[in-house]
Formats: C-alpha cells, structure tokens, sequence
C-alpha cells in the first residue's frame, strides 16, 4: 500500500517529510539554545549568590 502512494504522490510525500524534519530540527535547536541560556544564567546567578555569602 505504502509502495504504491509513494508511486502516485512522490513529491508530496518527500515535501511534507522535508517539511516536518525541518519543523523539528528548528524547534530542537531553539530548546536546545533556550536551555543553554537557562543554565548559564542559574550558573551566574549562583555564582553571584555565594560571592555575596562571602
């Protein structure tokens, strides 16, 4: 079944493929990024927090 759709519609089916992938691989790179820039702003904010103790 899978065969023959992919016979009648190639280029829709890759489109949407190529479509979703990218969708995903911007959303991952954005979380990614996001969490990045969490982190390092609790790490300074940490750092910044025991200078004070001091």
């Amino acid at each position: 079944m899978s065969s023959v759709l992919n016979g009648q519609f190639p280029g829709i089916f890759s489109l949407v493929f190529l479509v979703s992938s990218h969708i995903l691989h911007c959303c991952w790179t954005m979380l990614i990024f996001y969490e990045l820039v969490a982190l390092q702003e609790r790490l300074e904010f940490g750092l910044n927090l025991s200078v004070e103790k001091r």
